[in-house]
């Protein structure tokens, strides 16, 4: 729990420009897990970078950053999911991780198509086809 007691005292301007900017000078290294599920990727990728930055620096060493996000063979905006999917090396920094498994984006596209998890389902009911633009991925840091 975050104590914010004292947050209406802080000038908006001590800590930045917006009332948001003064809350991260308070929340900064104190939470132990921040976990983004299917939220992160529904931003521009200069946001996405700046959502990890704040999300990291609010977390306590040994704190865990988790987030589930959309792979795809590149980097793009896709209208349909209001997302943008990350490509493997954009993911990489954005992330500031390396891979511990190289993803192999066809082959879990097939799986998709094989219904693995009801994938194909939720795809078709999704986007009317079996074009896969995207998978989902995810990740887990730990702060040093």
């Amino acid at each position: 729990m975050v104590d914010t007691k004292n947050l209406k005292s802080l000038p908006y301007g001590s800590a930045g420009s917006s009332p948001a900017e003064a809350t991260n000078l308070v929340i900064f290294s104190c939470f132990f897990i921040v976990f983004w599920n299917s939220a992160i990727e529904h931003n521009s990728i200069e946001n996405m970078k700046k959502a990890v930055n704040v999300s990291l620096n609010a977390l306590r060493k040994g704190g865990i950053f988790v987030s589930t996000w959309a792979f795809g063979t590149h980097t793009h905006w896709n209208e349909k999911a209001s997302a943008t999917i990350l490509s493997e090396t954009d993911a990489k920094h954005i992330f500031k991780s390396n891979w511990k498994i190289k993803p192999d984006f066809e082959k879990i596209s097939n799986e998709y198509k094989e219904n693995i998890f009801l994938l194909k389902e939720w795809h078709l009911k999704r986007f009317g086809n079996l074009t896969i633009d995207y998978v989902h991925a995810g990740n887990i840091l730990v702060k040093k």
